[in-house]
């Protein structure tokens, strides 16, 4: 249903509870919500903000939407939101060496 684009690639993540997200490119936090909600029209993500930078605890107006720590949730527009997707481990290749006199020594480079 969302589908924010990740600044890691270019094609569109779509956001579910759980994933881990940045907003606006400094504040890093996990999605608790995602949908409507009765304080305001349209979709909305609510996120635990790992820092207690937030507003609430996932309750706003007597309604609770999720549940985190009090002053580490938000909620945020999608677009306000960037998915953050995991880059794959680095793996270690062998490539040949042209600078040692050695034949068969290697050296430890990234794929």
């Amino acid at each position: 249903i969302f589908s924010p684009v990740s600044r890691v690639g270019l094609e569109p993540e779509p956001l579910a509870v759980g994933d881990n997200v940045v907003l606006r490119g400094d504040r890093f936090a996990t999605v608790r919500f995602l949908g409507n909600t009765e304080f305001a029209s349209g979709i909305w993500v609510g996120v635990e903000l790992d820092a207690p930078e937030g507003k609430h605890d996932g309750m706003v107006n007597g309604r609770q939407y999720y549940q985190c720590s009090p002053g580490h949730g938000l909620f945020a527009a999608p677009s306000k939101i960037t998915k953050i997707i995991e880059m794959p481990t680095q793996r270690v290749v062998a490539v040949p060496s042209h600078h040692s006199s050695n034949a068969n020594s290697v050296k430890i480079g990234r794929a």
